[in-house]
């Protein structure tokens, strides 16, 4: 139906945005790229069905609020051009999706244009520079609560949002359930929503689910005291009031008996070097959730502040087990801990993936550098000691594990 619109230009931009035309399909979506996205996404997973398809792409994760150069300069354009791209489509035959931040624009954009159907996975419903997963500038679409309360009653929209989540509960539960707008918490997930299908065996379902409309369901989380979550995440995320975060959970928690909930308390008191009591809050909620890949990392990180880096070494290898993508930070976290308790040959390996994922974990060249010359690898413990000096040009113990290397490697010569 698209290639028979008139008078519209379809014209695909490189990296921004692309047409995939089906012969003889009725129906459309639009599905929005996610932040992270290096390309467009969707597009293998979306080939094989009878659809036509719009893939759209922020690649300067400005929540399509911002400007995207070479398709708008802000959200309204871009409301503006997707409006005539689609034509005289019928609006009950476009569905609009995305994950995250493509979830978000699933709800804005499918709202304004009035589509029949928004899929979304993850989404923000509120931006703010305090808040993660936001653009660092204030945004006109910030809050999505009016918009979908507001929205025609021919509009469907399914919200698909981690239980285990903090962030996702703080902004899929300011949300009201109702006919037309459903809630579907997902047990075991964190906002890594669409990760946790695929490890599940129920991602191909989900996407034919996306693209036709077929059947798809699996088991949800029940969330209680949903007004009482919200107000403490906002205490949480945009007041840093980790105290009144606590007092506020503290009564509800074990009624609420959410992994992410005792998470907010743990962090609370980790923000406020209570470690101790922030470790209690994380273990509860690593047992609630084995998959709370945040609570098994920031258990760690108290363990380490309280000395016990065999135990924050195990923590912090469980929290990568289900984490949906490499991540420098967390696996330079991990050869921290097993270089401190001298299982140096994790603790390398670790470490030069860490180096190649992530150049600013300058720390593992150092730790890198201290073990290949305990090792006698006098050339490679060079290399990362140089590597390091380079990126901190002042660090003292840097500047003399190079003069002792140059003098003893000068001596061997």
């Amino acid at each position: 139906m698209l290639s028979k619109i008139d008078k519209i230009k379809v014209d695909d931009i490189d990296q921004l945005l692309f047409t995939k035309h089906t012969k003889g399909s009725s129906r459309l979506l639009i599905y929005f790229s996610s932040a992270d996205a290096k390309n467009i996404q969707g597009v293998s997973k979306f080939s094989p069905y009878d659809t036509d398809i719009l893939f759209v792409r922020d690649p300067r994760r400005g929540w399509y609020n911002l400007p995207i150069d070479g398709l708008s300069s802000d959200a309204d354009e871009l409301h503006d051009q997707l409006e005539r791209r689609i034509g005289n489509y019928p609006r009950g035959s476009i569905t609009t999706s995305g994950s995250s931040m493509g979830g978000y624009a699933a709800l804005l954009f499918g709202i304004k244009l009035g589509v029949g159907r928004i899929v979304s996975v993850g989404p923000q419903i509120v931006l703010h520079p305090e808040i993660p997963h936001s653009p660092k500038i204030p945004v006109k679409y910030n809050d999505l609560s009016k918009l979908i309360e507001t929205k025609t009653e021919k509009t469907q929209i399914d919200i698909w949002y981690g239980a285990e989540s903090g962030l996702d509960l703080y902004n899929i539960l300011r949300v009201r359930n109702t006919g037309s707008v459903r809630l579907h918490a997902v047990p075991g997930a964190m906002h890594n929503i669409l990760s946790t299908f695929k490890r599940r065996g129920q991602m191909e379902s989900f996407f034919e689910h996306t693209a036709t409309g077929s059947n798809f369901s699996v088991p949800e989380q029940t969330v209680r005291n949903a007004d009482i979550i919200v107000e403490a995440a906002h205490k949480f995320f945009r007041e840093k009031n980790y105290q009144d975060t606590i007092d506020t959970l503290l009564p509800v928690a074990d009624d609420i008996c959410l992994s992410a909930v005792y998470f907010l308390i743990g962090n609370s008191h980790f923000r406020m070097a209570q470690y101790k009591k922030a470790r209690v809050f994380f273990e509860r909620a690593a047992t609630v959730s084995t998959k709370n890949y945040d609570a098994h990392y920031y258990l760690g990180l108290a363990l380490v502040k309280l000395g016990k880096d065999v135990a924050a070494e195990r923590s912090f290898a469980r929290g990568l087990e289900t984490y949906p993508s490499p991540n420098g930070v967390r696996l330079a976290k991990l050869a921290s801990a097993q270089y401190r308790i001298g299982s140096f040959e994790d603790a390398i390996n670790n470490h030069l993936k860490v180096v190649e994922l992530d150049s600013r974990q300058t720390k593992s060249h150092f730790e890198l550098g201290v073990m290949f010359m305990k090792l006698g690898r006098d050339q490679e413990a060079m290399m990362h000691f140089s590597h390091h000096h380079k990126s901190q040009p002042d660090f003292l113990p840097t500047i003399r594990k190079l003069t002792q290397l140059r003098k003893k490697i000068a001596s061997d010569a």
